[in-house]
């Protein structure tokens, strides 16, 4: 969804009406067809922001959005029927960063899981070209966060770590940087493609607003999804 919104964008803002055919046969997800088009007025465009917006895994600095800031960045709501946001601001976010960390300790005390998270993680820049997966500068930790983090792909560190009362510490830091936040954002959709669809459509405009506004954002999917698949 957030794919077809910049490719929907870019069409536009290069002069081009774009005919969005989602799911139109068996194994394809979607059909963009571009077409002359006319300029409307006061059309904005966030065409720069596809390629300034980023991820931001560091501190926020707490202050609050104001009324304003939050009409503008979340009005594409209504444009999408079929997904639901909610957001929760002040002390109330403490219970949802409680959940939204709990990856932490679920990847480093499972030993399969701890498998799969340290195979995903990308150590040297170059190799990002030749294999999937998240390089670990993105990550954006610092000493001697990082140092420790490197220690635990060995799986009897991982399981010390346990012991020792280590994954509390960096779950309950997880929960301050969770909380350092002006607001956390949830769009809820049943389950179903075209829903999905349409909640990543909604995410891309609110994250190139928010770009637009200087105001950073990031995505957590890792409970949600997990949370998703033993439900569904």
């Amino acid at each position: 969804g957030a794919l077809l919104e910049n490719m929907e964008i870019s069409a536009r803002s290069l002069g081009f009406e774009s005919k969005i055919e989602i799911f139109p046969q068996k194994h394809i997800s979607l059909r963009l067809t571009l077409g002359d088009r006319v300029s409307k007025e006061n059309e904005i465009d966030f065409y720069n922001e596809i390629f300034s917006r980023r991820t931001n895994r560091k501190r926020y600095d707490s202050h609050p959005l104001s009324q304003e800031e939050k009409e503008y960045i979340f009005q594409d709501t209504e444009k999408y029927t079929n997904c639901d946001l909610r957001l929760v601001e002040g002390s109330s976010m403490k219970k949802v960063a409680e959940g939204l960390v709990v990856d932490t300790i679920v990847f480093l005390q499972n030993k399969l899981l701890h498998k799969l998270l340290f195979h995903e993680i990308i150590q040297k820049e170059k190799d990002q070209r030749n294999r999937h997966g998240l390089y670990i500068k993105t990550l954006e930790m610092v000493p001697p966060k990082s140092f420790v983090f490197r220690m635990l792909r060995r799986w009897s560190l991982a399981k010390l770590a346990t012991k020792v009362g280590l994954l509390n510490k960096i779950r309950e830091e997880n929960i301050k940087t969770i909380m350092s936040s002006s607001v956390v954002g949830a769009i809820l959709v049943n389950d179903r493609d075209l829903d999905f669809m349409e909640a990543g459509r909604l995410l891309q405009r609110i994250w190139l607003r928010a770009t637009r506004m200087k105001v950073e954002l990031q995505v957590i999917t890792a409970v949600p999804f997990l949370w998703q698949q033993l439900n569904f």
